[in-house]
């Protein structure tokens, strides 16, 4: 292991920088999978939540298809709540994990891995708006 580090280290600053975001990007969508699958292992919150995305991304198309931007920032702003729940929880995790270290060290390590779990939960809320476009803008992108 310190043989990859000293290795990597000695890299340019700009290859390392882009080590660290491919790393970073395979990490986030790697979390994003796993925390979907088990919340939806779940039969109870599944069908809870199934329901607040289907509403979610009703709500978007129909203020999408609209094209008002006080409409569209005001329903983003509408789902941040229920993010914002979890983020608090992800928050005691990591506070009461960081206090508890002290006392037994793994609960530090339990604290951050439940905090970062409920950050991906947190995720789920927020939409991917690239899901929404019109297929004419899509390929507007990319010429």
């Amino acid at each position: 292991m310190n043989n990859i580090i000293s290795t990597v280290t000695e890299w340019p600053t700009i290859v390392q920088g882009a080590l660290g975001s491919a790393l970073f990007a395979l990490c986030f969508s790697l979390g994003q999978r796993a925390v979907r699958a088990i919340t939806n292992y779940s039969k109870a919150y599944s069908k809870r939540v199934s329901k607040d995305i289907v509403i979610r991304d009703e709500l978007l198309k129909g203020v999408i298809a609209q094209g008002e931007r006080n409409d569209i920032l005001l329903v983003m702003s509408g789902m941040t709540y229920p993010a914002l729940h979890y983020v608090i929880k992800a928050f005691l995790f990591f506070s009461f994990g960081y206090l508890a270290e002290g006392i037994v060290p793994v609960f530090g390590s339990i604290g951050v891995l439940i905090g970062v779990f409920f950050l991906f939960k947190a995720l789920l809320y927020c939409p991917d708006l690239t899901k929404f476009e019109e297929p004419s803008s899509k390929s507007d992108k990319t010429n």
